[in-house]
């Protein structure tokens, strides 16, 4: 369901960063850093959830038991689609040899920590993660790490300063840090950059500083910067390649894109035209279970080379994939994530006990010797 402050154009700008992610997976299009697709969700998740705690802190009526359970809505019945589905792909498609280490992904997906795995595993722009199933959730157990930091820091720090200068201060102060970090070579490696919250911080608060700057400031709407913008956003998905690093530089272009089109975006520009199309926005609203179910569609490709398995153009097997991505993850969306998001058709005690017995099913699945005598 959809709230008051909806802006179709944030849609729209999930719905780019879905297709960079894909197209790069794909390897269609030479898309040689669509990777960067993530950091356009992390600046607009940042921006949606501050916007929604400082609201709700505002007005006195924030419970992190509310925030939570909303989360949960939101996170958990798409991404247990995506682990069930990623199930069916490693017990049709892969070889017993994969097991364990899918067990053992999934049990870290399952805890919100699949980037320390894949952090402690392997490199992600090394060609061996594409086969891994679960690869991508990498960014979903930062992102939910972040989410459980931001709302408990939020409300101390208004607790504390009760003032909206100094809490956009520390911010402020915050990113910097972050930043600084991310590109310095003292206290991380690369990988550990890459796969760790402290590195990617900077990212989410670009957006929680957007949040509190928009609550207090109008700013004037602008088509030449909402175009230019956008044209840059475009272009930082093709001029770069995976050996740049990453986090780092980089990263300012797609990031700064973003921030200046949630600002400054003018609903008369080319730019927001193109984001609140319709096609576009039914992307956009399917994002989440696109991005959660098109990498193991992928993987299953990787896995076999199914262009020179079938005797085919590498093209072809990609523009199916990518078709059928986009198709399946609309219809996670419209007939799972929707349905678990209506209160109304699903109440809380519902949602918990259904969500409670999945997590369960999953934990023995991760945890246990059956998946590997069923594929034996």
């Amino acid at each position: 369901m959809l709230g008051t402050n909806f802006r179709k154009d944030i849609t729209g700008l999930r719905a780019v960063a879905v297709i960079a992610v894909v197209l790069y997976h794909s390897e269609y299009l030479n898309i040689s850093s669509g990777f960067l697709g993530v950091d356009v969700f992390f600046v607009i998740s940042g921006y949606l959830i501050t916007d929604k705690i400082i609201s709700e802190i505002n007005a006195g009526t924030f419970r992190f038991s509310v925030f939570y359970i909303k989360r949960a809505r939101r996170i958990l019945p798409a991404l247990y689609l995506g682990l069930i589905f990623s199930t069916l792909v490693l017990i049709i498609f892969y070889f017993p040899e994969d097991v364990e280490d899918f067990k053992s992904s999934m049990f870290y997906t399952l805890i919100f920590s699949s980037n320390v795995y894949f952090w402690n595993n392997i490199n992600y722009f090394s060609p061996q993660i594409e086969t891994r199933l679960l690869a991508h959730t990498w960014s979903l157990g930062i992102e939910e790490q972040f989410y459980f930091l931001l709302p408990l820091g939020l409300v101390i720090v208004y607790k504390v300063f009760k003032k909206d200068k100094h809490i956009e201060f520390l911010i402020f102060s915050a990113i910097i840090l972050s930043f600084l970090i991310t590109i310095s070579d003292i206290f991380f490696i690369p990988v550990t950059k890459f796969y760790l919250l402290p590195t990617r911080l900077w990212e989410f608060l670009l957006g929680s500083l957007c949040s509190l700057v928009l609550t207090k400031n109008a700013y004037k709407k602008n088509k030449n910067v909402s175009d230019i913008s956008f044209l840059l956003l475009i272009l930082s998905f093709f001029i770069f390649n995976k050996y740049d690093i990453h986090p780092g530089y980089i990263t300012l272009l797609p990031t700064f894109a973003t921030l200046v089109m949630i600002i400054f975006n003018e609903r008369g520009s080319i730019a927001n035209r193109i984001l609140e199309n319709k096609t576009v926005q039914t992307v956009g609203l399917a994002s989440y279970s696109i991005y959660i179910l098109h990498y193991p569609i992928f993987s299953i490709d990787s896995y076999w080379l199914l262009a020179n398995f079938f005797g085919t153009f590498q093209w072809l097997i990609d523009f199916i994939f990518i078709i059928c991505s986009v198709c399946i993850g609309i219809l996670a969306w419209k007939f799972v994530e929707t349905p678990s998001r209506d209160e109304t058709k699903f109440n809380n005690p519902k949602l918990v006990v259904s969500l409670i017995i999945t997590s369960i099913l999953i934990l023995f699945v991760s945890t246990s010797s059956i998946l590997n005598n069923f594929i034996e």
